[in-house]
């Protein structure tokens, strides 16, 4: 826990990872700063895979928590919580039964490409939620609440798609091109955004 790096702005203040299997169990990854805003300051990898089981990535300065260069990410019944930035992801990422908490800066995932699916997982108290590039993303089971800017945009290039997930009390809850239900949403607020809805969805304010 708690390196300073990197003088030749690589990245992975705590871990860097290239072509490799990266899996971390019952792992504390913390206090890790960049000495600029380079790439990663808890992980950077570079075409591998990521796993985290029952670990933290907490606290990690000047850099995301986790910076992926087209690598596969799963994250199992862990916590991102307290880092510059939350997840940068080029390729699927799979959030089971997990949290990203309290970003300071940018969104807790920056999905921009690839499939990011998040079960039963909470994103609340970022600086922004989820940022759709050309990725899908399917909530399922979840909770994306109390971002401090948006919850869920979408521009357009992917597909975003949300079941028995609620989406409240962010500054700004939905933006951007279409959101899909597959059912039995709560939206606080769906002024900013073309949520489709279907059966069992409530809303609080439609456009």
């Amino acid at each position: 826990a708690g390196n300073f790096c990197c003088t030749g702005g690589d990245g992975g203040g705590g871990i860097y990872n290239n072509l490799g299997t990266l899996v971390l169990n019952n792992t504390t990854l913390t206090g890790n700063i960049l000495e600029s805003n380079f790439l990663g300051s808890g992980i950077r990898s570079i075409e591998g895979s990521i796993t985290l089981n029952n670990s933290a990535i907490n606290n990690n300065i000047n850099g995301e928590a986790i910076f992926s260069s087209s690598d596969t990410i799963t994250i199992n019944n862990s916590t991102i919580s307290g880092n510059y930035k939350g997840i940068y992801a080029t390729n699927n990422l799979t959030l089971n039964n997990s949290t990203i908490s309290n970003t300071s800066y940018g969104e807790a995932i920056l999905a921009l490409s690839g499939i990011t699916t998040l079960n039963n997982s909470t994103i609340s108290g970022n600086a922004k939620g989820i940022y759709a590039s050309a990725s899908s993303v399917i909530s399922n089971n979840s909770t994306i609440a109390n971002n401090l800017g948006i919850g869920i945009y979408n521009n357009g290039s992917g597909s975003v798609v949300l079941r028995n997930t609620i989406l409240a009390k962010n500054v700004t809850d939905c933006g951007g091109q279409l959101i899909d239900s597959a059912g039995y949403n709560l939206i606080g607020n769906n002024t900013g955004c073309t949520f489709n809805a279907t059966a069992g969805d409530i809303i609080g304010t439609e456009a």
